[in-house]
């Protein structure tokens, strides 16, 4: 009987037994969950449970307790048999399961639905609670919904291994104790937490929102959404923790470490922290708080990103927090990972270094947006240190700051090929080594810089209190050939290696000085020059290094790099480290556009320049602009004398519309027998106005220019003869397009004009003579450069106008056809330009043009209680020639070499449509009218109005 009991023991072990639910009710009659559980405890061994179910929902009563806890060796409940998973429901008074003590064993929970699960009395996991070091528990394709613990571990809580694959914490919270969904205690060396493809929502915590482990915990491919604690660990509260390919939205903790809070090592990979916050602005590490009591440890972490959203996220340490009980025990090591939108209310909006830790750069790291009091995204307490050792580019955005306490240990190692660039004004303390690769630095650093054999030191920098050293590297000062270094307190040494500096002309002093020191330096070693495209003034003088510096010119290589190498000449010079541009190299990469702008470069060429002076600085800017190109081709234009043809225009088109004005006096006319009679004599008041806008054309800029002005007059008539004179004033502004200069004009005038006038035919003539007073500024603006030449001067002008005009009458409407022509005549005389370094002589001119018009108007005249009605419309063609030369000669103030500028031999042709109201009474007449004038080139719209009074 013994032996047969042994055998059945022994069988036990062996092979598994199954046990078949198919009551969902909670006693141990008949075929129960609570009734399997209970026979598989009293065979112990292998034991499998499995449901067949109708309604797959299982509600414990609360009568008689939790479900019993396994002692079987290994019990494995599968709630797959029914349609759906089966569902074992607390009914929100009880426990699951209850305490696991058995040691030994495994406890198998697979695609079962556990919901309002809780823990009366402030017992643990209010699921699964296994007390045991030696018992195991796995967890495949669970779902754990509204699982709440009076204690530790919401749905779990275990003492030893567990492993969690494909399931679902939901709203699972211990909310006085730790981890709101597992708490897994671990039995060191081994994994006390594994999870795979796992969810994890709405779950809360005191510690641990959803995690909680003394061990070492494992998590892969899996999703934490809206986890919160209350002191710490938002996420994850753990010793040491190895996390990849799992992202963390909106975490939250009113404490430390809005993630994860680790007390040792932590390896992160692929993986993603989106909005991690707080409601408390003193918790320390947005995303991830480091604590370190015992020794070296390392955070490493991969292929991941940091994005804090709009809440703000911690006191310091925005993303990552670091601390050290034993400073110099941390190391953080990052690769292609990023930062944005983290903050920090006061130190490290996305990294906080503690003193003696060591962050180590070893691939891509981006930072964004992120903000902070100090170290917006890296602050390094002082003895901290920054490794850069990857191939990668890497710019840090912000300056990196630190307390400052100064101290010689900690500061930035820069190793590898890539390429680190640093901004602003950096405060990290310790020192600044380059042993390979490049350091860029737009800004300042407090610490000296050792520029190794091999390595790189560039850019725009400021060094407070410390020295600059190169010991076989290449330094090269400022932004390719903008900026400088400045050592304030410090000195300057080059024993061996290469200072690079390029001296491609800016048209800036500032940037013809490369290194500025107040310490006693010294030189040696290599000076390589580089020699960009440009326009060189022999003599012009370069800085290399301005201060006390002791050099011996025979121990000096120098080299000459860049396009212009063979072309420009440069020596050293003693006192401070100088070199000198020894001859004249201008516009080498060739000749400008025939025309004006090849004429202007001709011009510069056979200019006497003085270096370093404003004209020198004019010609340098010059060789910056693209060349050769439409841009530089512009400035050349706009530098000669051609725009000033523009005031010939201008003048044309306003003096034609006052000459117009007088010899149309025709029109004073009274309505009688359907026609319109002389009146013996008048005396009249006209203003107007004038508003054109003119595009470039030829060689001339265009111009916009407003004009308005006045007339009075005088005419009688007889018959068929009205004669008069008359006179007036105009105030013209103008503006010459691409802000090539601007001014105004002064017009005083007087004429006599004349018609004879029939029933079919009149014609009209006059003669205007007047002075205008100019006040021109020719603008040549570009980059830098905002020159302005000034000339005043005061020019006669003549004006004739000759006008026919055949009419016809039918009734109450007339139809004109007419033809009118214009002789404009403007005299220039010489004059020279002034407030510039590149002042114009030029010579005087005579201005030519010819105006033709033909075209038609339709009048109505209209009777309505003694008063005449005559409006009109009309249209016509215009042709603008210019006559005569029209090109100027000029010469650079003190040049000899004389400019042959073209300007503008167009004859242009406009289309002018025209309307207007006349309106007359017994004595006195009213007038109102409006033309334009308009082609590809100019849109020109005149009015006028007037007032006179017949006797």
């Amino acid at each position: 009987m013994k032996q047969l009991c042994f055998f059945l023991f022994f069988c036990s072990l062996l092979f598994s037994i199954q046990y078949t639910v198919n009551l969902t009710g909670d006693n141990l009659s008949f075929t129960t969950l609570r009734k399997a559980i209970d026979q598989s405890n009293t065979v112990g061994g292998i034991n499998d449970i499995i449901f067949t179910l109708p309604t797959p929902v299982i509600t414990l009563s609360g009568l008689d307790g939790p479900l019993p806890a396994t002692t079987a060796i290994n019990l494995i409940i599968d709630g797959s048999a029914t349609p759906t998973n089966v569902e074992v429901n607390g009914a929100s008074v009880e426990k699951i399961f209850g305490k696991i003590i058995t040691p030994g064993i495994a406890f198998d929970l697979r695609n079962l639905i556990f919901k309002n699960a809780t823990t009366p009395g402030g017992n643990n996991g209010s699921v699964v609670e296994i007390t045991s070091q030696t018992t195991s528990l796995n967890v495949d394709n669970c779902t754990f919904d509204t699982c709440t613990s009076g204690a530790a571990g919401g749905a779990i809580e275990a003492d030893n291994h567990v492993v969690v694959n494909n399931s679902r914490f939901i709203n699972c919270s211990a909310p006085t104790s730790t981890g709101g969904a597992i708490r897994a205690v671990g039995n060191i060396p081994t994994d006390a937490l594994q999870a795979s493809n796992s969810f994890f929502s709405f779950c809360s915590a005191s510690v641990g929102g959803a995690i909680w482990s003394a061990g070492n915990i494992k998590i892969f491919d899996s999703v934490f959404e809206d986890c919160s604690s209350t002191s710490g660990g938002g996420v994850i509260w753990v010793k040491n923790a190895e996390i990849s390919g799992t992202s963390f939205t909106r975490s939250s903790s009113t404490a430390d470490g809005r993630v994860i809070s680790t007390q040792g090592n932590l390896t992160i990979s692929n993986c993603s922290f989106d909005d991690f916050k707080t409601t408390n602005v003193a918790g320390q590490g947005g995303a991830i708080y480091k604590i370190n009591f015992i020794g070296p440890e390392e955070i490493k972490i991969s292929s991941t990103s940091f994005k804090g959203g709009t809440a703000p996220q911690a006191q310091v340490g925005g993303a990552i927090y670091c601390e050290d009980i034993f400073p110099g025990q941390t190391t953080i090591e990052l690769s292609d990972v990023s930062f944005e939108d983290c903050s920090a209310s006061d130190d490290g909006g996305a990294i906080f270094l503690p003193a003696g830790a060591i962050l180590k750069l070893l691939g891509p790291v981006s930072f964004s947006n992120n903000t902070a009091t100090r170290g917006k995204d890296i602050f390094m307490q002082s003895t901290s240190s920054l490794i850069f050792d990857t191939t990668a580019t890497v710019e840090i955005p912000n300056p990196v700051e630190s307390e400052q306490t100064v101290s010689p240990d900690g500061g930035i190692i820069k190793r590898n090929t890539g390429k680190l660039s640093l901004n602003g004004d950096n405060t990290y303390t310790g020192s600044t080594t380059i042993e390979a690769g490049e350091l860029h630095i737009e800004g300042s650093v407090i610490t000296s810089i050792d520029v190794q054999a091999g390595s790189i030191l560039s850019g725009d920098i400021v060094i407070y209190n410390g020295d600059l050293t190169n010991t076989g590297g290449n330094i090269l000062p400022g932004n390719g050939n903008i900026g400088e270094i400045r050592l304030i307190h410090g000195k300057f040494e080059q024993t061996a290696g290469t200072l690079e500096v390029d001296i491609t002309p800016t048209a800036l002093d500032s940037d013809k000085i490369f290194i500025e020191t107040d310490g006693a330096s010294t030189f040696a070693g290599t000076l390589q020059i580089d020699i960009g495209l440009g326009n060189y003034i022999d003599g012009t003088l370069y800085k290399v290094i301005d201060g006390v510096v002791a050099f011996d010119p025979d121990l000096i290589t120098l080299e000459k790099v860049g396009p212009l190498a063979d072309k420009v000449n440069v020596k050293i010079e003693q006192g401070s480290l100088n070199i000198i541009v020894t001859n004249t190299v201008l516009f080498a990469c060739g000749d400008a556009a025939p025309g004006n702008p090849l004429t202007m470069e001709t011009a510069i060429k056979n200019l006497d320049i003085p270096p370093n002076s404003p004209l020198s600085q004019i010609i340098e800017a010059l060789g910056i602009l693209p060349c050769p190109s439409q841009e530089l081709d512009n400035v050349l234009n706009k530098m000669t004398a051609a725009n000033l043809a523009n005031l010939e225009w201008i003048t044309l088109t306003t003096d034609t519309q006052i000459s117009a004005l007088f010899a149309n006096r025709i029109y004073v006319q009274e309505c009688q027998e359907n026609r319109c009679q002389c009146k013996k004599s008048s005396i009249w008041a006209q203003g107007l106005g004038n508003f054109e806008d003119t595009n470039t054309f030829d060689w001339l800029s265009g111009y916009d220019a407003n004009t308005l002005g006045g007339l009075v007059g005088f005419d009688t008539c007889t018959n068929h003869i009205q004669v008069g004179f008359g006179g007036g004033y105009t105030y013209t502004d103008f503006s010459l397009k691409d802000d090539a200069g601007f001014g105004d004009i002064h017009s005083g005038f007087g004429a006599l004009y004349a018609s004879f006038l029939s029933r079919n035919f009149i014609a009209n003539a006059s003669v205007m003579i007047g002075g205008k007073h100019f006040d021109m500024n020719r603008k040549v603006a570009f980059l830098m450069i905002n020159e302005v030449a000034n000339s005043k001067f005061n020019s006669p002008f003549v004006n004739t106008h000759l006008g026919l005009m055949a009419i016809g009458n039918l009734h109450d409407f007339r139809l004109e056809i007419f033809a009118n022509a214009d002789y404009h005549y403007w005299y220039r005389e010489a004059l020279l330009e002034t407030g510039t370094p590149i002042n114009l002589f030029i010579t005087k001119h005579h201005s030519h043009f010819i105006k033709a018009e033909v075209g038609t108007n339709l009048k109505a005249i209209l009777n309505y209680q003694n008063k005449c009605f005559v409006p009109f419309v009309g249209f016509s063609i215009i042709k603008k020639f210019p006559l005569g030369k029209t090109n100027y000669n000029a010469r650079f103030e003190d040049s000899s070499f004389c400019m042959y500028t073209l300007t503008s031999s167009t004859v242009q042709e406009l289309a002018s449509p025209r309307c207007g109201l006349r309106i007359h009474t017994k004595s006195f007449a009213f007038s109102i009218g409006y033309r334009g004038e308009f082609n590809k080139y100019t849109k020109d719209h005149q009015v006028d109005g007037g007032l006179e009074w017949t006797f």
